[in-house]
């Protein structure tokens, strides 16, 4: 009975043991899924802070492509109006010199 009352107490102390090192990776896994989850907080909030980056370039880019736009149709209403001011004073220059000869 001694030899069965000592085969139990060693037992009884590997499973002592084998919960020890189970316990200690629940742990170790609880840091783990800890340090992930905070990990993933801040990738979370850097896509959110790059999204709204895009979102403000894209804005701007737009307002700029607009401002082309515009500018580019006025310039060409200035070359319109510029060329057309040119023929009308080619034109009244011939005039002129038509008149005087």
């Amino acid at each position: 009975e001694g030899r069965k009352m000592s085969s139990l107490t060693q037992e009884n102390h590997e499973l002592i043991r084998e919960r020890d090192l189970c316990l200690s990776k629940i742990e170790m896994l609880r840091n783990d899924l800890d340090k992930t989850k905070s990990e993933f907080t801040q990738v979370q909030q850097q896509h959110t802070q790059a999204s709204i980056d895009n979102a403000v370039l894209q804005s701007k880019h737009d307002e700029y492509l607009k401002q082309i736009e515009k500018l580019t149709t006025e310039f060409s209403i200035v070359e319109a109006s510029k060329s057309t001011a040119i023929r009308e004073a080619e034109l009244s220059i011939t005039t002129v010199m038509d008149q005087q000869i």
